[in-house]
C-alpha cells in the first residue's frame, strides 16, 4: 500500500508541474485538459531525457530526469507569468477538478486490484509477454547510453518501439522502487490515465455541444464504460452456449448451438460438419461443442473472447511458421496432422480490447499507447474547437511556434511507442486541422491560404518525425522483406507489372487478403455495441438534414465498387487475374457513359417526389450492400455507404459533431483497409494487422458509441416511447458487453490473495534460490555484465515460460532468450537475425559440453561475465557444469543455486 501511495504522489506532482502547460495548451477545450496534465507531465521530462541521450549529449538517468523537470517547471512558471488567469480556470471550476483527482485516486486503485486479482496468477511476472515487457523494461533502467541495450540479445540494443517502457523507466528511476513494483504500478497508472482521458473526451464533445454538465458527466462515464470496462459479445455468447468453443463459430454454427440450448440441450451439440484449424487450438478441430465442464459461469473461459475474429484460410502451409516459438519443428507444423494440405481450416486473428488487456496485465506496446492516443484525440478536439483564424489550437504570437513544437512532440510520440497508431493518429489531427481551416474560408482558397496550410501541416509532420529521428535511423521494421505472393502473380503481364521497384517494395510489405472476408456477424459480435448508436446518429442526422445524394453518391459508389471488384479480381482468382481485372475495369467508362442517364432520373425523381427521391435511393443502396454483405460474408461493401454517408455529414456539421464523424470515418477506414491488406511481418497473416487497428477502433468506436448514445437520445428521441425502444437493444448490447468483466472477475475476487504488487514475489516462493541469485546480480553485477543463462526449459521449450528470467529480472544482457521473441524483433535486420540460431546453439553448448577449451573459446567470445546455475541449468550433467569451476570463480551460493564470475 506504501508503494502506491508513493506512486500516486509522484503522479500528482508530475502532473502539478504540466498543468500550467496544459491548461495553456488545451485552451479550446471545456475542461482546459486538466486530467492530461498527468500524461505531459509524465512524457515531456522523459523525451527530454531521450532526446538528450539518443544524440549522446547527457547519460541517462536519475539526475538528467531531475533536470529535465526542472525545465518543464521553468516553462510552466514562465506560462503562469504570461497568462494570469490560469489559476482562476482552477478556482472557477474546482468541483470538476476535485471530482478528475477523486476519479483518478479511485482509478488507480482500481488497476492495482485488477493486477492483484486478473489474469493467471495476479501480479506474477511469469506469463504471456510479461516476462519480455519486464526484460524491456530493466534494459533500460541498466542502459547509462542510449539506445538502450537488449538483455535478450547482448551487445546489440533493443530493437522495438520501446518509449513506453522508457517512460515506466524513467517513474521508476523517479521512485526508487524497484522494477518488480512499478511493472504493475505502471500497468495500474496506464488504466487510471485512460479512465480520466475518456471521461475528458466525453465530456468535453457533450459540452462543446452546448449541452448540460450533468449530461457532459454522463457521456463522460458511459465512454469509460464501453472502452475500458466492456468486453465483446463473446463473453455473453460464451455464457449463453456455456462452451468456450463458440470463439471460432460463423453465425450458423453459433445459431445451431443456440438453438439447442433453448431446446433445453444442456450436452455436447453437434455440427453436421468439422470446424477445423491451423494449429492446435481446440485440439485442431471438432465436430460437436462440447459444454465447459465446471460451466459457462463458474468456469468463464475470459481468454478466447481476444479471439473472436477467426480467417478461414485454405491451403496455409507454412504461415504458422513462427507460431507456438520454441517448440520442436514436428510440434511446430504438425497442423497437417488435424487438417489435410488442400483443406482449409480457420486460424485466429487477435482482437484484444482494454479491459482484456489490463486483466491479463501485459506491459505490451499497445496498451502503453492508449493514453498517448487518446491525447492525440483531444490535441484534435482541441483545434475543431479552435476560435482564432490562422493556425488553430495554438497559442497566437510567438507562442504558436512553440505549441506546433509541442503538438510534434506529442504526435510524434506515438511511433517510437506503438508505431501503429502513429499514422491513425496524426491522419485525424490533419484531417480536424484541414475541417478547421476550410471552415475559415467561405469562398475558393486563395495560393496564399494553400500555402499556410500546407506550411503549417508540413511543419508539424517534419518536426513529429525530426524530434524523434534517432530512433528513425536506429529502428529495424519488422515489416517487409518477404518475397511478392505467388498468389497474384497469375500471368507473365502481371508479373511484369509487379517487378517495378514501387510495386515490387508495396507488396513485399503490404499483403493481399486472399482469403474470406469478415463476416458480418463478426463485426457485430466484436463492435456491435459500438455500431448501433453510431450508426443510429448517422441515420437521424442524415434524415434529419435531407442529405441530397443524387448522382454523385450513385457515381461515386459504383466507381468504388467498380475499383474493389477489380482489386478483388486480381486477388482472388489468380489463375486469371489480367482477364477479370479488365473486364471489372470496363465498368469504370460504362458508368460514365450512364452518367447523363442517371443525371436525367435523378432530375425527374426530385422533380416529382422531392427530397424523399433522395431518401429513397439512399435506402435501396444500403440495403443493397447489406444484401451483398451478408451473401458474401463481405463486410467491406457495406463500409463504402457509411464512408461516402460520414463524408457527406462532416461538410456542414459543428465541431463536435465533426469530432464525432472524424472518428467514425477513420474507425471505417482501418476496418475496411484490413478487408484488403495486411502487414507482412514474420507471421505473413493478418492476425497482428487486425490486432492493432482493431484495438484502435475499439477506442476510436467506443468513444464515438458513448456520445452519439446521448446525441440520439438528446437530440433526435425526445418522446419517451420511441426512446425507450430504441435504448432497448443498446441495453441488451450493453449487458451483453458487461458479462465479460463480470464473469473474469467473480471466480479471482472469490480468492483470499495477499496484497502484494510485487511480480516477482512468485520467484521468491517457487524457486528461492533463483530469486537469491537475481538479487545478488542486481545489487552486484555491472549494468552491462553479460550473463549466462539456459536458452531452453526442462521440455525443451524457449518460448512463453521461464526461460530468460534471470535477465529479464535485472536487465544484464545474456546470450539469448526468448529467441521466437528475437526472431520477429530481427526480421529487418538480417546480420542480427542470422546470428539468432548459432547464438542459440553456442548457449546450450556452454552448459552440455565438458570440452575446457570450447567453452573458453565461446566464453571470451560472447564477453561473458558470469554463469548462473539455478533451477532450469540443473538439468545439465554434472559433469558440464564442474567446468565453470575451473574456468571462474563461485562468487555466490544459494541452495540450488551457484554464480561463477569467468576469469578474465
Amino acid at each position: 500500500m506504501g508503494a502506491l501511495l508513493l506512486w500516486w504522489l509522484l503522479i500528482e506532482l508530475l502532473g502539478l508541474l504540466a498543468l500550467p502547460l496544459t491548461l495553456s495548451l488545451f485552451r479550446n477545450l471545456p475542461d482546459r485538459g486538466y486530467p492530461f496534465a498527468r500524461i505531459l507531465g509524465i512524457l515531456l521530462p522523459s523525451f527530454l531525457a531521450w532526446f538528450l541521450g539518443m544524440w549522446q549529449l547527457a547519460t541517462y538517468g536519475p539526475a538528467l530526469l531531475a533536470f529535465s523537470l526542472s525545465l518543464l517547471a521553468l516553462l510552466s512558471a514562465l506560462l503562469l507569468w504570461r497568462e494570469r488567469g490560469l489559476l482562476g480556470f482552477l478556482q472557477e471550476h474546482r468541483r470538476y477538478v476535485l471530482g478528475m483527482e477523486i476519479f483518478f485516486a479511485l482509478a488507480l486503485l482500481g488497476g492495482a486490484l485488477l493486477r492483484i486479482y486478473g489474469g493467471w496468477g495476479g501480479p506474477a511476472i511469469n506469463h504471456t509477454e510479461q516476462p519480455s515487457d519486464l526484460a524491456l523494461l530493466n534494459g533500460i533502467l541498466q542502459s547509462r547510453t542510449l539506445p538502450p541495450q537488449d538483455p535478450w540479445l547482448a551487445g546489440y540494443p533493443i530493437n522495438y518501439y520501446y518509449f513506453g517502457y522508457f517512460l515506466a523507466a524513467s517513474l521508476t528511476h523517479l521512485s526508487g522502487l524497484p522494477s518488480s513494483l512499478t511493472f504493475n504500478l505502471h500497468l495500474a497508472l496506464l488504466f487510471a490515465l485512460t479512465a480520466t482521458g475518456c471521461f475528458s473526451l466525453g465530456y468535453n464533445l457533450t459540452m462543446a455541444q452546448g449541452r448540460s454538465i450533468p449530461r457532459a458527466v454522463a457521456v463522460g462515464a458511459l465512454a469509460v464504460l464501453l472502452v475500458l470496462f466492456c468486453g465483446n459479445q463473446l463473453g455473453a455468447l460464451q455464457a449463453l452456449t456455456g462452451s468456450n468453443q463458440v470463439a471460432p463459430l460463423r453465425a450458423d454454427e453459433v445459431w445451431t448451438v443456440l438453438q439447442a440450448r433453448l431446446r433445453g440441450e444442456t450436452g455436447s451439440v453437434a455440427l453436421g460438419k468439422r470446424v477445423n484449424f491451423l494449429g492446435s487450438d481446440f485440439g485442431g478441430g471438432f465436430e460437436e461443442v462440447r459444454p465447459t465442464p465446471g460451466g459457462q459461469v463458474a468456469d468463464f473461459d475470459w481468454w478466447w473472447p481476444s479471439r473472436a475474429l477467426w480467417d478461414e484460410m485454405p491451403n496455409a502451409a507454412g504461415r504458422l511458421r513462427i507460431q507456438n516459438q520454441g517448440v520442436t519443428e514436428a510440434a511446430l507444423l504438425n497442423w497437417r496432422a488435424f487438417v489435410g494440405p488442400e483443406e482449409a481450416g480457420r486460424f485466429y486473428a487477435i482482437t484484444e480490447f482494454p479491459f482484456f488487456s489490463f486483466y491479463l496485465g501485459d506491459l505490451h506496446p499497445h496498451v502503453m499507447a492508449l493514453p498517448l492516443g487518446l491525447l492525440a484525440l483531444a490535441l484534435a478536439l482541441n483545434v475543431l474547437l479552435s476560435p482564432e483564424r490562422g493556425r488553430p489550437g495554438l497559442a497566437p504570437g510567438r507562442w504558436g511556434w512553440l505549441f506546433l513544437a509541442l503538438n510534434a512532440v506529442l504526435l510524434g510520440s506515438l511511433y517510437v511507442t506503438n508505431s501503429w497508431d502513429f499514422p491513425t493518429y496524426l491522419l485525424l489531427y490533419l484531417a480536424a486541422w484541414f475541417w478547421r481551416w476550410r471552415k475559415e474560408v467561405s469562398g475558393p482558397w486563395s495560393t496564399r491560404d494553400s500555402f499556410a496550410l500546407l506550411r503549417d501541416l508540413g511543419s508539424l509532420v517534419a518536426l513529429s518525425i525530426f524530434f524523434y529521428l534517432p530512433f528513425y535511423l536506429t529502428f529495424h521494421s519488422f515489416a517487409g522483406g518477404r518475397t511478392v505472393p505467388a498468389e497474384i502473380a497469375g500471368t507473365p503481364i502481371v508479373e511484369k507489372i509487379l517487378s517495378l521497384p514501387i510495386l515490387s517494395q508495396f507488396f513485399q510489405t503490404i499483403g493481399p487478403v486472399l482469403w474470406d472476408k469478415t463476416p458480418l456477424y463478426t463485426i457485430g459480435v466484436i463492435f456491435g455495441l459500438f455500431l448501433y448508436p453510431a450508426l443510429s446518429w448517422l441515420a437521424a442526422k442524415a434524415w434529419r438534414e435531407r442529405v441530397r445524394w443524387g448522382v454523385c453518391y450513385w457515381a461515386g459508389l459504383a466507381l468504388a465498387l467498380a475499383v474493389v471488384a477489380a482489386i478483388a479480381a486480381v486477388f482472388l482468382h489468380p489463375g486469371r487475374p489480367l482477364l477479370f481485372t479488365l473486364v471489372y475495369l470496363a465498368l469504370v467508362p460504362a458508368f460514365v457513359l450512364l452518367y447523363p442517364a442517371l443525371t436525367r432520373l435523378t432530375a425527374l425523381g426530385m422533380s416529382r417526389w422531392g427530397t424523399r427521391w433522395d431518401g429513397l435511393l439512399l435506402a435501396c443502396s444500403l440495403a443493397a450492400a447489406v444484401g451483398l454483405a451478408v451473401h458474401l460474408h463481405f463486410a467491406l461493401l457495406l463500409l463504402l455507404p457509411l464512408l461516402a454517408l460520414g463524408w457527406r455529414l462532416l461538410r456542414n456539421s459543428r465541431p463536435a459533431e465533426a469530432m464525432a464523424l472524424l472518428m467514425l470515418l477513420l474507425a471505417f477506414l482501418l476496418l475496411f483497409g484490413c478487408e484488403i491488406f495486411y502487414i507482412r511481418d514474420i507471421f505473413d497473416n493478418r492476425m497482428n494487422t487486425i490486432f492493432k487497428f482493431y484495438y484502435q477502433v475499439w477506442v476510436l468506436l467506443g468513444l464515438a458509441g458513448a456520445w452519439t448514445a446521448g446525441e440520439v437520445l438528446r437530440n433526435y428521441l425526445r418522446r419517451p416511447l420511441p426512446a425507450v425502444l430504441w435504448s432497448l437493444p443498446l441495453l441488451l448490447l450493453l449487458a451483453g458487453g458487461l458479462v465479460y468483466p463480470a464473469l473474469a472477475l467473480r471466480q479471482p475476487f472469490s480468492e483470499a490473495r495477499e496484497w502484494n504488487l510485487d511480480g516477482l514475489a512468485y520467484m521468491a516462493r517457487l524457486y528461492p534460490g533463483d530469486y537469491a541469485g537475481v538479487r545478488w546480480l542486481g545489487e552486484n553485477a555491472a549494468p552491462d555484465a553479460v550473463v549466462l543463462e539456459a536458452v531452453v526449459d526442462a521440455q525443451g521449450g524457449s518460448e512463453w515460460g521461464y526461460t530468460g528470467r534471470v535477465s529479464a529480472a535485472t536487465g544484464r544482457p545474456t546470450l539469448l532468450a526468448w529467441k521466437g521473441h528475437e526472431d520477429q524483433w530481427r526480421w529487418g535486420d538480417p546480420q542480427a537475425y542470422a546470428a539468432l540460431e548459432v547464438r542459440f546453439a553456442d548457449a546450450q553448448r556452454l552448459y552440455e559440453t565438458t570440452d575446457l577449451s570450447e567453452a573458453r573459446r565461446l566464453l571470451e567470445q560472447y564477453g561473458v561475465d558470469y554463469v548462473f546455475v539455478g533451477s532450469l541449468e540443473a538439468r545439465y550433467p554434472a559433469e558440464s557444469l564442474a567446468k565453470f569451476a575451473q574456468l571462474g570463480r563461485l562468487v555466490f551460493e544459494a541452495p540450488g543455486l551457484q554464480i561463477y564470475q569467468i576469469n578474465r
